[in-house]
């Protein structure tokens, strides 16, 4: 499984011209879309630009917080070969070798600005998705097969064992899941009978499946990295956990035009907020095991309860 968004600086400012404005150029190159999705979906020059536009707003604001307002601009292009965004960051008021002390200020800038739009890469890749639309390419197909039965079916919250941990994640996914059961009585087409509850399920088996996939397929990435992973593929894991338990008329693109919906933002973020306050990614794999096997008895005990009534 390949990463979602790749981030990576393609050249940058020598330390020795002093005349250009310039500083450096960097790569964000979107693994799930690829040029024929790109003229799948009727991409034109206009929209070109305006998906341009948007992701530059985002770049830009991370350059305006590392090295002042207004210091800097932010262009970019698309190269056609695959779906890679050139970016390219250049001084506004002063030649690139006045704007730093000397090249190791310059080295220390770019590492701290490369790193800033790292973790902002789901909101990036969440820009394009809603651009281009749900990849019709296959994602999890393959990788869904490494998720055995004991995770996919019994571990709810399955990096915590800590009540305020579980507590947020049930309130977080219950509120979600009735906004979208609002959606399936409200939206004429819509042609599934959406409960409120089957969705919730979704949304936390989504969380479960994918927090195992993440941490078995990307073991080389930083806790950050695996978060800004995580955040980029869940609105995919979503929306095949909703086909199947939720929304089983309806195609995947109608469900992801459904998550597309502004309604949804907050959710998304207090789920990227859950990942980091409660260390998901951060934990040993003793300390998984033991999680995993608390979470698994409270499963099994709910279970029981629920089958005795």
């Amino acid at each position: 499984m390949l990463k979602a968004v790749d981030i990576k600086e393609i050249a940058g400012w020598d330390g020795r011209d002093n005349k250009t404005y310039w500083i450096g150029d960097f790569s964000i190159k979107f693994f799930y879309f690829d040029t024929t999705e790109i003229k799948a979906s009727g991409v034109s020059t206009n929209d070109d630009v305006s998906l341009l536009r948007e992701l530059e707003l985002q770049i830009q604001q991370v350059a305006d917080v590392q090295f002042g307002l207004g210091q800097t601009k932010i262009t970019s292009k698309i190269k056609r070969t695959s779906l890679e965004i050139i970016v390219t960051l250049s001084a506004v008021l002063v030649a690139t070798y006045k704007f730093f002390k000397d090249y190791e200020d310059f080295r220390n800038g770019i590492i701290a600005f490369l790193g800033d739009i790292k973790k902002m890469s789901y909101r990036l890749h969440n820009i394009v998705r809603k651009h281009l639309g749900y990849p019709k390419k296959k994602i999890f197909d393959e990788e869904l097969r490494l998720v055995s039965s004991y995770y996919y079916n019994h571990i709810r919250e399955i990096a915590h064992s800590e009540k305020k941990a579980v507590e947020q994640m049930m309130d977080l996914v219950g509120k979600w899941g009735a906004l979208l059961g609002y959606h399936g009585d409200m939206d004429d087409d819509i042609q599934s009978d959406v409960s409120s509850r089957d969705a919730e399920h979704a949304m936390k088996d989504a969380v479960a499946a994918l927090v195992f996939l993440v941490k078995k397929r990307f073991v080389q990435l930083s806790e950050e990295e695996k978060i800004q992973e995580f955040m980029c593929l869940y609105p995919y894991m979503a929306v095949l956990f909703l086909n199947k338990e939720a929304f089983s008329w309806d195609s995947n693109q109608k469900i992801d035009e459904i998550l597309n919906d502004p309604g949804n933002e907050p959710f998304f973020e207090q789920l990227e907020a859950w990942l980091r306050t409660h260390r998901i990614f951060g934990k040993s794999p003793e300390k998984q095991k033991q999680i995993i096997e608390t979470a698994y008895d409270k499963h099994k005990n709910t279970l029981k309860r629920d089958h005795s009534h």
